[in-house]
């Protein structure tokens, strides 16, 4: 497949169902599902998503420690 190929988003919609747009051209979304995003670009903004990340990689890491500990590793 080339680098200009577009394919359809499959984000998940309010309906439950898949979007059906196109994808921004090089992206795997479409405009409306964050396809056009370029991401935090401000101090705050970077550090408010390193944030958001290190508390999601915590809660992962508590969940897979749960279902080890519970397999009696």
């Amino acid at each position: 497949m080339g680098k200009n190929v577009r394919i359809i988003c499959g984000a998940k919609t309010r309906k439950g169902e898949t979007c059906k747009a196109l994808a921004v051209v090089g992206k795997k979304r479409c405009k409306h599902h964050g396809g056009l995003s370029t991401g935090p670009r401000t101090p705050e903004g970077k550090a408010a998503i390193a944030y958001a990340q290190r508390a999601r990689w915590q809660v992962y890491r508590e969940k897979v420690s749960r279902r080890e500990n519970s397999k009696g590793f």
